[in-house]
């Protein structure tokens, strides 16, 4: 129950279940955050039917549709919201890019579609995004991606290294940002070494690539706590991400006081606006890293902005923002 008095029921693909997730959790995805910064019940989607009591009692329902077994997903809750009345109090959470489930089979978009116009509002990751669901519900706000910031990262005094943000896939673009890493003056004159996180899209091709490229080091799948630790030793970082979600790794690296040249974004805007850069712009990201290097005035600056700025990503604000705002719409 939140500090007003509502009971908030979280469903998601997460097979926790209850008020399971304790604040001092060390995971920090940015789902966990949201359950825990609501203080909701969390239901797995797989076990919605058992819990229709709950839903009916509850004060809002929030739901997250997943990118996999949408139509399961979507039809399973559907009928558990359909059945206790819920539809009224009931919020979407965006996955992924806006547009991702343009490419699920007809039947699933339609029945998709169905499901944002019957609920009462939509949770969007960036502004633009607000606007696309717009002709599939009238009410649509951004909801931040959020952290924990008061949880204790080890920073090292001497940082070294240059981080690239995803594999190389067209979700995560990392051909570019490697590039980018690989020519820059950081890399290149002061041998700054280049990692690249290994994330699940086109994992197996991208050890191929990056085996073919012994100056970049791809790191294996990590759970949170170690892939913050292992962020938390470099001194450049670099996210070319054409896929507009929700930037996690962008935020993380503000909260670690990392500069990033990252692609345009709500996050990179309120972030890193001096190093937000078109993710097809290889030239202008190029410049940038090398000018962090070279103009420590530059760095601090950006560094500053990124530290006033970060605030207001803190799990417990982001949600209360948000539940002041269903609140209002009930």
């Amino acid at each position: 129950m939140t500090e007003n008095g509502s009971e908030i029921v979280f469903i998601s693909e997460m097979m926790v279940t209850g008020k399971g997730i304790p604040e001092e959790f060390s995971m920090w995805r940015t789902v966990d955050s949201w359950v825990l910064g609501f203080n909701a019940f969390h239901v797995p989607a797989k076990k919605v039917a058992s819990y229709e009591q709950k839903i009916a009692n509850a004060s809002f329902v929030i739901c997250i549709v997943p990118k996999n077994n949408t139509l399961e997903y979507v039809e399973s809750v559907m009928g558990v919201l359909s059945g206790t009345n819920s539809f009224a109090k009931s919020f979407v959470i965006q996955e992924g890019p806006c547009d991702y489930f343009q490419d699920k089979p007809a039947h699933v978009q339609l029945e998709y579609h169905s499901f944002l116009s019957s609920v009462q509002g939509i949770f969007c990751h960036n502004r633009m995004d607000c606007s696309y669901f717009k002709p599939f519900n009238h009410n649509t706000k951004r909801i931040k991606t959020s952290t924990n910031l008061d949880y204790e990262i080890g920073v090292p005094e001497e940082r070294e290294g240059i981080m690239v943000g995803g594999t190389v896939s067209t979700w995560y673009n990392g051909w570019t940002s490697s590039a980018v890493a690989l020519n820059s003056k950081a890399h290149q004159k002061d041998d700054e070494p280049i990692k690249m996180l290994g994330m699940g899209r086109n994992l197996e091709e991208t050890k191929k690539l990056v085996g073919a490229t012994p100056d970049i080091e791809l790191l294996d799948y990590l759970s949170w706590p170690e892939y913050m630790k292992e962020l938390a030793t470099c001194n450049y970082a670099v996210h070319l991400m054409p896929t507009n979600a929700a930037n996690s790794f962008v935020l993380n690296c503000a909260q670690l006081q990392i500069p990033c040249i990252s692609s345009e974004n709500d996050m990179s805007l309120d972030l890193f606006p001096h190093l937000m850069v078109d993710y097809r712009d290889y030239e202008r990201a190029k410049e940038l890293i090398d000018k962090l290097r070279d103009n420590q005035r530059f760095r601090e600056t950006c560094l500053r902005h990124a530290k006033n700025n970060v605030p207001k990503y803190h799990y417990r604000k982001v949600c209360q923002e948000a539940l002041d705002w269903m609140v209002k719409l009930a």
